[in-house]
């Protein structure tokens, strides 16, 4: 019973910390240069002022991220997941329970309605001390749309790239980061509330949900029993 964070950066557009605690089973393997996580959660759909025996409705996810290390330097996180609500016909589907990656083919086999996510994870160490990371979050995405550049509502996508070094010119424990991210409207949405990727009405990824592009600049400094941190964050709606 807690919360989880996929990222190597401070935000998360994959999965984060930001929403209330969940009941969750988790499973992790390691073998050789590969990393697989399996998890099943229990969420709650957040309260209906207008009706409230839609409140607080029972909704389940499947989460799958698969990381590899690719040589000594690249690490590359795959992230699927499912999130599907519960009702008198349906509670907890047992074809989720599949432990393999790749939903997607299972959720078109069953002619599911559920709101399925794929992304990815990117790190890359510059040196010891430096390194680059990104993530990619896909909900629906059309080419076509992209081309023709009208702003289509279903391109539903979010990307994130940032920075980290540590020990900063050759200063021990200054710690300077900065990364970039940005959502497009209607991402982690769903035809109801009781399919969205959110939790008590609190987004499972970034705090801010959905249409928006953010900056976030942070500088931490130890010394002894002395520590300072200082962070700076600017964002902005798309539309």
């Amino acid at each position: 019973y807690d919360r989880n964070f996929i990222g190597d950066g401070y935000r998360s557009l994959l999965l984060s910390d930001n929403s209330y605690q969940y009941p969750f089973l988790k499973i992790n393997t390691t073998f050789w240069k590969v990393k697989y996580m399996v998890m099943y959660a229990m969420f709650l759909d957040g309260p209906d002022g207008k009706d409230e025996d839609r409140s607080y409705r029972r909704k389940y996810g499947t989460f799958h991220y698969l990381d590899v290390n690719i040589g000594k330097r690249l690490t590359v996180g795959l992230l699927e997941s499912v999130i599907w609500k519960y009702d008198s016909t349906r509670a907890y589907d047992i074809t989720y329970m599949n432990p393999v990656i790749f939903l997607r083919p299972v959720e078109f086999s069953i002619g599911s309605p559920d709101n399925a996510l794929i992304g990815l994870n990117l790190k890359y160490k510059l040196t010891d001390h430096r390194l680059l990371y990104g993530q990619a979050i896909l909900d629906e995405f059309k080419i076509r749309e992209v081309r023709a550049g009208d702003g289509w509502w279903g391109n539903k996508h979010g990307f994130q790239f940032g920075w980290r070094a540590f020990s900063l010119f050759g200063v021990r424990n200054l710690d300077v980061g900065t990364e970039i991210n940005y959502v497009r409207p209607y991402t982690y949405q769903h035809r109801a509330s009781a399919t969205a990727y959110a939790h008590f009405n609190q987004p499972l990824a970034h705090p801010l949900g959905a249409n928006f592009s953010e900056s976030v600049t942070s500088i931490a400094y130890s010394f002894k029993r002395w520590g300072l941190l200082s962070r700076i964050s600017i964002a902005d709606e798309l539309s």
